[in-house]
């Protein structure tokens, strides 16, 4: 039987070991790199991901401020629209008052008028009479029966009357 153990195959064996722990570990560091960079790739593309998130981010808080901006606006111009309705309510109120004296005065004055057109009615329906006919008007209501009144040529304009009971 021939030995296959000689010299040169425990070299070539130990040669083909070694080339054989050389690839091994080779293709492990490869595989590590290799997963090391997929980690790396991972990585980077949740880092840009995360800048295109935060530009995005910073692009709605930049559109959220206008929003504010716009809508504090809103509420000062809401506000200062609310002054002025409060100052025109105030203003008409004022003139409310203002036509409330002015139509008691009217209606006052109307008062007045009214008075004095009935005086006046009452002063033309005097007039109208003849002048005994107060003296006898004055006499009935006192309960006097008859009048006895004087005129004469001198004593026309003022008359000379007497009231007598029954």
């Amino acid at each position: 039987m021939r030995s296959y153990l000689t010299k040169h195959n425990v070299v070539i064996a130990s040669l083909v070991l070694v080339a054989l722990i050389a690839a091994i570990g080779w293709i492990a560091t490869a595989n590590m790199e290799r997963a090391t960079a997929q980690r790396s790739q991972t990585n980077f593309d949740a880092w840009e991901q995360s800048q295109a998130d935060l530009v995005s981010a910073e692009e709605t808080i930049a559109e959220q401020d206008d929003t504010i901006d716009d809508l504090e606006q809103e509420v000062a111009d809401s506000v200062e629209a609310a002054a002025a309705v409060s100052t025109r309510s105030d203003s008409l109120d004022q003139r409310e008052d203002e036509l409330d004296t002015t139509l008691k005065d009217i209606e006052a004055r109307e008062s007045a008028l009214e008075e004095g057109e009935e005086k006046l009615k009452a002063d033309q329906e005097k007039a109208a009479l003849p002048a005994w006919y107060n003296e006898v008007k004055k006499c009935l209501e006192r309960g006097g029966d008859y009048v006895s009144a004087t005129v004469s040529d001198t004593s026309y304009t003022s008359l000379d009357t007497s009231c007598y009971n029954g």
